[in-house]
């Protein structure tokens, strides 16, 4: 029960962490796509241009060896980057 409740309170800390500190308006030179788990990217997706290197400031958990996180527009892409499949998609991130 005390587990239950501290992993909502980290869940809504988190939530109100995200809408008190929102990112600027973000445009690809392509167009959105709705990525889901398992997809495979092409790299033009997640080059380092694309990347969030301040994964902690957002309160993310650091990523694994060989994967980054990735912003697409106003989502947030967990993406490894040796075979360019997505591992994790947080949407709406950004907004």
């Amino acid at each position: 029960e005390e587990y239950r409740e501290a992993r909502q309170e980290k869940r809504e800390d988190v939530r109100d962490y995200r809408r008190n500190n929102r990112a600027n308006r973000f445009d690809a030179p392509f167009r959105y796509n709705r990525f889901n788990n398992g997809v495979r990217l092409q790299r033009q997706y997640y080059g380092p241009r694309y990347y969030v290197n301040n994964y902690s400031g957002y309160r993310l958990p650091a990523p694994r060896y060989g994967h980054r996180y990735v912003r697409h527009y106003g989502d947030l892409l967990l993406v490894n980057t040796r075979t360019g499949y997505v591992l994790k998609v947080y949407r709406g991130f950004y907004r």
